[in-house]
């Protein structure tokens, strides 16, 4: 144990003794940068922190050509220009078109109207048949709007559409 505290006593002064061998009258090393961590101990920095004017005004002189193209827009065309060198012509502004949702693959074959209880209908999609009320959701997708006797509202909730599904004569075949 005496040992021991002995090591590191004579480790302590030693590095006392190497810590204030290499520094100035400032109290710094001579041409290195120090910084203090924690614990006491001393970081030396290996670099230049002054300025090189010479790169910096080198920098400066560069100029950006990026060809009369807006970097920050994605798509803008050049504008064409008249022959005769007069100002560009204005783009045309494409007219919006109608936006086709496809159809609610839904038959309405039938409903149930029980005395008491609301209206029922019967509905088909492919070889499924699913039966539901007025603000039911069907197949996770379809919500039931509204019913009447000869036909129901439907809302696609994947598509925002809306159509009214009427009432066929017969059931699919299946």
């Amino acid at each position: 144990m005496i040992a021991c505290i002995a090591l590191v006593l004579v480790s302590m002064i030693y590095g006392i003794h190497s810590l204030s061998a290499g520094k100035d009258s400032s109290g710094a090393h001579a041409g290195v940068a120090t910084h203090s961590v924690s614990g006491g101990r001393l970081l030396d920095l290996k670099f230049d922190p002054t300025l090189n004017n010479d790169t910096l005004t080198a920098g400066q002189r560069t100029a950006y050509d990026a060809g009369k193209r807006n970097i920050f827009r994605m798509l803008e065309p050049p504008a064409p220009t008249d022959r005769h060198g007069q100002s560009p012509l204005p783009a045309p502004n494409p007219t919006p078109t109608a936006i086709q949702l496809p159809p609610i693959d839904l038959q309405f074959f039938g409903f149930s109207n029980r005395h008491g209880e609301s209206k029922r209908i019967f509905l088909a999609q492919g070889d499924e048949i699913f039966i539901a009320r007025e603000g039911d959701i069907v197949n996770r997708r379809y919500k039931i709007i509204r019913l009447t006797g000869a036909s129901v509202t439907v809302e696609d909730m994947l598509k925002g559409n809306r159509q009214t599904v009427p009432l066929i004569d017969r059931p699919p075949a299946g």
